[in-house]
């Protein structure tokens, strides 16, 4: 449980960089919605990674190995964020894109995240 728990204050945290660096893009930068949100999954992608392998499971050994098969997670958790937010982007026109993101991160970190690094990145 205390993984788990450690595990979930370490995906809030690369999702709230995640976030903030999409809105910052959008509102500030002036990028369309789905570029600024490559830019904020592939920071958050990065954030969490490290954050996991210091602190939530504690793995400073195959660094390299680890951050292969993050990638390969990452990439499918990429693919469910980015699809599933144009998804409601496009499906829900009038919902606002801050609320799509956190459905569908919300949705990806329940259903996916947690368990594909916990079984297959930092077994």
């Amino acid at each position: 449980m205390n993984t788990f728990l450690k595990a979930q204050t370490s995906a809030i945290g690369a999702t709230l960089v995640d976030f903030i660096v999409t809105y910052l893009s959008v509102e500030t930068v002036g990028i369309t919605k789905e570029d600024a949100r490559i830019v904020g999954l592939v920071i958050g992608g990065i954030i969490n990674f490290l954050v996991n392998r210091k602190w939530v499971f504690e793995k400073q050994n195959k660094v390299l190995i680890r951050l292969i098969r993050y990638t390969a997670v990452w990439a499918g958790n990429f693919v469910l964020n980015y699809v599933g937010y144009r998804w409601m982007l496009h499906t829900f026109p009038h919902v606002y894109y801050w609320i799509s993101m956190i459905i569908v991160a919300t949705a990806v970190g329940v259903f996916y995240n947690y368990f594909m690094q916990k079984k297959f990145v930092f077994k």
